[in-house]
């Protein structure tokens, strides 16, 4: 028990230095904006950089060249006008450094982890990929064979084959019913020029994020941000966002009707997916809904690895999850399963969902919960990266950097009745896939 006690001691002194340590923010004449946090626990410097392009950003620009943004970042940190790759990656490394790009639905990234003495380095390094890549012709060639690779490992994977089909079912012809990777129909159609455009295009100061967490004063930080990125001329800012926040695009969502499609793929065993449009990061009903899926699919002591597998051994493994996203997301559960149980575990599945509809949960599974999702939510600030990361991500959404330290208060403060109205009001139209082997 001792142990135990020190344990939560601990998390709560975590809490204090990672999650309530005041961050600041400071927007520059061309439209960047700067957060910053200072953590005193050692040298390492977080700056991450987040680019405010997503899907959709995509697909208003060309439907045919969708993966356009994974295909820039893979390729982005290959060459420079003052770099090679393979210089690039001896700077980083002769400065016990680190450097990372990604891509997701709503933005893309470059993130470079390095000491206090080398943070000019640092930075001096991210702007100088981020501002003048050259695309060399070889470097992007590779770089399709790599993509190519990844689509043609996802179609191998029942995971991914699942969700993709799901999401299509989901979202329609909405940017978010297709992969970030693109097909292999689309990037056979990116061309040189067109990853040059893009950059150019959408790597401007009004779209971009720059975070820095570790120890670091703010000062130093704004001084050495502002003599790179702050130098770079303001751009008009996309025309279009006025169009993307009214949602016109979300009509194809399948909100009134109920789907179930049955696949079959080159798999031994089944797969479930059921999927439910939820909402996004701005919505209200957020924090209510990241309960449920901690409820009703988060870890070993929720309802539905409880029913489903301990109880039933129906799934050798069953969970859900709910991305937080710009825009409209989903809540999906998933599980994976023998051919013969598919039909039983569906129904306890939906069975273990309208539960959630009807019945009030006692303050003990609440209480439960709740300690599930802050102590989930304070280990995921463990690192300087991952602090950086929160604080870029939450701006970027829309809930502005300061819900970073507000977000456990906001899970802490939902009251049993309303997790039963949220369920109420996100669990009202399955889509429902079910991924069969062949014969």
């Amino acid at each position: 028990m001792r142990k135990i006690a020190l344990f939560f001691f601990g998390l709560s002194l975590f809490r204090i230095t990672a999650l309530d340590a005041q961050a600041e923010k400071y927007i520059f004449p061309n439209g960047l904006r700067l957060l910053h946090k200072s953590t005193g626990a050692n040298q390492i410097v977080a700056i991450e950089v987040f680019i405010d392009v997503g899907s959709i950003d995509e697909y208003i620009e060309d439907k045919n060249k969708l993966g356009i943004r994974n295909f820039v970042q893979s390729v982005i940190t290959k060459g420079t006008k003052k770099y090679s790759a393979a210089q690039i990656n001896e700077l980083i490394e002769s400065i016990g450094g680190k450097l990372f790009t990604d891509t997701a639905e709503d933005y893309m990234e470059i993130c470079a982890i390095v000491t206090k003495p080398y943070f000019e380095v640092g930075i001096n390094l991210i702007y100088e990929i981020y501002c003048n890549p050259t695309f060399p012709y070889k470097e992007v060639e590779k770089g399709r064979e790599d993509i190519m690779a990844s689509i043609f490992a996802r179609n191998e994977d029942i995971f991914t084959t699942t969700y993709d089909v799901l999401n299509k079912l989901l979202y329609s012809d909405h940017p978010y019913a297709f992969p970030v990777v693109g097909t292999t129909e689309t990037v056979k159609n990116i061309t040189v020029c067109d990853l040059k455009k893009f950059h150019k295009k959408y790597f401007t100061p009004q779209n971009t994020i720059i975070s820095v967490v570790g120890d670091i004063d703010f000062n130093v930080a704004k001084y050495y941000v502002e003599k790179s990125f702050g130098k770079i001329p303001a751009k008009t800012k996309k025309a279009y966002k006025a169009l993307v926040s009214s949602e016109p695009l979300h009509a194809d969502y399948v909100e009134s009707r109920e789907v179930e499609r049955e696949c079959k793929g080159k798999f031994k065993q089944a797969y479930i997916m059921i999927g439910y449009v939820a909402p996004e990061a701005s919505s209200p009903d957020y924090s209510k809904v990241k309960m449920l899926n901690a409820m009703l699919g988060g870890g070993m002591s929720s309802r539905l690895f409880t029913e489903i597998r301990e109880k039933n051994a129906y799934a050798y493994e069953v969970s859900s999850f709910y991305p937080t996203r710009k825009h409209k997301s989903r809540f999906v559960i998933y599980m994976g399963l023998d051919r013969k149980f598919i039909q039983e575990a569906k129904d306890n599945i939906l069975r273990e969902v309208e539960k959630m509809k009807i019945s009030i949960p006692d303050e003990e599974e609440i209480r439960r919960i709740k300690n599930y999702v802050r102590g989930t939510y304070i280990m995921a600030h463990v690192t300087n990266r991952q602090q950086a990361w929160y604080l870029g991500w939450w701006e970027l959404v829309g809930r502005g950097y300061e819900y970073d330290t507000k977000y456990i208060d906001d899970i802490l403060s939902i009251s049993r009745e309303e997790l039963k109205a949220a369920a109420e009001k996100l669990f009202s139209k399955p889509v429902i896939v079910k991924m069969l082997p062949e014969e």
